[in-house]
């Protein structure tokens, strides 16, 4: 293998590996933005398929207190898979589209 080979293969793959790293990075932070605007009454689903509403966030402690029909459970704010419903300030509700309901959609 001569030299300027081995030269374009370690840029693409360094290429890659730099694109991989952003993508990542970038959903990080999407996620946590998603994280420190939930509020009381946002309906979520938690990484163990939980049905709640929030009852109230505690972000100093990275916690979350979740009303499932009457039951309260307090669970990490890490915990939280993705929000279903979220109430907005001015009352109206915000439904939130997955990717598994975007799919069902198109077909």
């Amino acid at each position: 293998m001569n030299p300027i080979t081995l030269v374009i293969l370690m840029t693409i793959f360094l290429g890659f590996s730099f694109f991989m790293q952003y993508r990542q990075r970038k959903q990080m932070q999407e996620r946590y933005e998603q994280l420190k605007k939930l509020s009381k009454g946002d309906q979520v689903i938690t990484i163990g398929g939980l049905y709640a509403t929030i009852d109230h966030v505690e972000p100093e402690q990275g916690k979350v207190v979740l009303d499932a029909d009457g039951i309260f459970l307090t669970y990490e704010l890490i915990a939280i898979k993705h929000v279903v419903k979220a109430q907005l300030a001015d009352g109206s509700i915000e439904t939130t589209e997955t990717a598994e309901t975007a799919v069902e959609h198109q077909e």
